[in-house]
């Protein structure tokens, strides 16, 4: 039922959003068969037991493309499950779709020369973001109760903001990356997308560790409590970043703001990189990398299929 459920809400709502742009609705319903036969028995699956999601299309699944939104990668069918998938599958989550992104994952569009927009779910006329767009989006609809994304430079963030969702940048190194695309190695990451922070919380706590092929990547104990009390936190923030946003009416603001209310300490603390360098550290890194990652297609002359 939760299946089919979410199968009526792509129908009825995707053609607005254009989010999934691959819908396993057969493959879905097999997984619920067998979830439902696995409940019956007495054994059920994990903590996602036919819970549905969506996976963002530059993330391998088996026997359907990996094409990071691009017309030229359309015939890259994977072999192998990345290892978030696969961390989903054994906790008994389900897949359901394929999610929208602009060309290799960049940030600053909006549109799949492959697929084309993906929809704001609150707004038809804006894009809803970069580049996790679809998973954002199919989350915000409504249409799985949460997603997986990649995030390189606010791929996950970005959409999340735009589209009121709660994206989870995870620390670099702390979710295999194994079976995604690459952009850039110093900074790629995979999240989640969901509707709450204890939602993304949940995913996370299935998401995180090393796969041993990811060799950024590593085993860290994660200490979750749901139920504190918040007067007792101690909150940092980039006073430097907040002293340059002049209008005291940005969210930015409200946000501290809302943490005084609820008797947060607030901790300013000042980030060096912000008077001590004369350039963007992030873009030199990024476009330094991104050469490597695709030098053979530059060497081959072949950038025009990108």
């Amino acid at each position: 039922e939760v299946v089919e459920a979410h199968l009526e809400r792509i129908a009825q709502v995707n053609g607005h959003v254009n989010a999934v742009v691959r819908v396993l609705a057969e493959e879905a319903r097999a997984g619920a068969d067998a979830a439902d036969v696995a409940l019956a028995t007495g054994k059920p699956l994990g903590v996602f037991h036919g819970v549905p999601f969506t996976i963002k299309e530059n993330i391998d699944v088996i026997g359907y493309p990996t094409t990071q939104g691009m017309p030229a990668l359309a015939g890259a069918i994977p072999t192998l499950n990345a290892p978030a998938v696969d961390r989903m599958l054994g906790a008994g989550a389900i897949p359901i779709g394929r999610t929208n992104l602009p060309d290799l994952g960049l940030r600053i569009h909006t549109d799949s020369t492959l697929y084309g927009r993906t929809k704001n779910p609150w707004n038809l006329k804006y894009g809803s973001s970069g580049s996790s767009a679809g998973s954002t989006s199919a989350t915000v609809a409504g249409l799985v109760p949460f997603a997986i994304g990649t995030e390189t430079y606010g791929s996950i963030v970005s959409p999340a903001t735009q589209c009121g969702a709660t994206g989870l940048r995870p620390t670099f190194g702390s979710i295999s990356r194994s079976g995604a695309m690459a952009l850039s190695y110093s900074l790629d990451k995979v999240g989640p997308i969901c509707r709450s922070a204890n939602d993304a919380a949940i995913v996370f706590n299935y998401l995180h560790g090393t796969d041993g092929k990811d060799l950024s990547a590593f085993d860290a104990p994660f200490n979750y409590q749901p139920i504190k009390d918040i007067k007792k936190m101690r909150i940092a923030y980039a006073k430097n970043y907040f002293d340059q946003i002049k209008d005291t009416s940005k969210n930015e603001w409200k946000v501290l703001a809302a943490f005084k209310k609820m008797g947060v300490e607030l901790i300013p603390v000042n980030f060096p990189d912000s008077g001590v360098y004369n350039f963007n550290i992030m873009d030199i890194i990024i476009g330094v990398e991104c050469a490597a990652q695709f030098d053979e297609m530059t060497r081959l002359n072949i950038d025009d299929e990108l």
